[in-house]
This record gives structure tokens, C-alpha cells and sequence, in this order.
């Protein structure tokens, strides 16, 4: 799917939806002020959005697909794996 839906635990109902990926969203991440969504996308991307669904930023991440996003829990920084073999660590905002 080229949509991540957010959801709340609560009731299960959706919290935001955020669409614009060109490709199928591998993975997904929420930073952790809960401002940002990140997704990783088979096209090799990296797609982040705010929490009203405005995409922030879209780049190339890795050649092949982006298969793993992760925010560190207390430093400004997301990291990305991909079918490159290859981690990187991106500083945030981007």
C-alpha cells in the first residue's frame, strides 16, 4: 500500500492518514515528540510527514528499497537500512 494509516490504541479509530508515497511502504516510524511520520518505501525512499499528513521531505535512501526507518529516542537523528546493506543515520529535521 502507498498509505499509512495512524491509528490510536483507545478505540482503534484512525488518527491521521498519510498518503504521496510513489512506491509500497515497507515500514513506518513515529518520531518520538510524535510530530513526524517516517516511512521507508520499496522505490528506495525516505518520506516523512507531519502529523496533519503534509508531506516534510522526500529523498533517496537506498537503492533497492528502504526496508527499516528508526528515530533515536533522545538525539535528532533517524535511521534508515536498506537492500543496499548499507545503515545510515540522517540528521533531523531534514
Amino acid at each position: 500500500d502507498k498509505t499509512v494509516t495512524l491509528g490510536t490504541t483507545a478505540n482503534n479509530a484512525a488518527a491521521g492518514t498519510f498518503a504521496g508515497a510513489k512506491g509500497v511502504i515497507e515500514t513506518v516510524t513515529l518520531s518520538p515528540d510524535t510530530a513526524t511520520v517516517a516511512a521507508g518505501v520499496a522505490d528506495g525512499s525516505l518520506i516523512l510527514w507531519d502529523r496533519q499528513g503534509k508531506v516534510k521531505a522526500e529523498l533517496p535512501a537506498h537503492p533497492g528499497g528502504t526496508s527499516a526507518v528508526a528515530f533515536h529516542p533522545s538525539q535528532p537523528v533517524l535511521f534508515t537500512a536498506g537492500a543496499d546493506g548499507q545503515v545510515k543515520g540522517w540528521d533531523f529535521p531534514i
